[in-house]
Formats: structure tokens, sequence, C-alpha cells
């Protein structure tokens, strides 16, 4: 398991994780939106994935993610960038 960047979304980040290759294999350049432990939607652009999130969740914690495959987790130290 990669090392979440952000400790608040390890559930989040596990579900990416356990369901990435399907993710990868169905909608390769869309948006998931990951809540807790559930994909709540695929969403062809960022914002749409965003709106929803906060829609969704308020203040609650979501991971809007871009679903590519063979990515890198780049840590630089307070700010994390995925590419």
């Amino acid at each position: 398991m990669t090392e979440v960047l952000d400790p608040r979304l390890a559930r989040e980040w596990a579900t990416w994780e356990r369901e990435c290759e399907r993710l990868i294999a169905d909608h390769e350049g869309q948006w998931a939106l990951i809540i807790g432990d559930t994909v709540a939607g695929v969403f062809a652009a960022e914002s749409a994935c965003l709106e929803a999130g906060e829609r969704q969740c308020g203040d609650a914690p979501f991971l809007p993610k871009l679903i590519v495959a063979g990515e890198e987790v780049i840590d630089l130290g307070l700010v994390g960038l995925f590419r």
C-alpha cells in the first residue's frame, strides 16, 4: 500500500488502491469521487467531481482522483502532487 499524504484520507486511498484496476480499465482519463469505502461516482471533468464531492460531503473529507495508469506520487513536504 502506498502511504497516503493526508492521513484523513487513508480510507479513501485504500478504496482507490482496491478499485484502481477496474477504474483504469473502464474509465481512464476521467475523475473518480471516492468517499470512505465507496467510489461515489465517475465524472468527465474535475470540476464536476469536486462539485459532487462538496454537495455530498460538505466539510467531510473526500478524494477526487484522476483515473490514470502508472502514476507516481511525489511528496514535496507540505505539498503532494500526483502525476
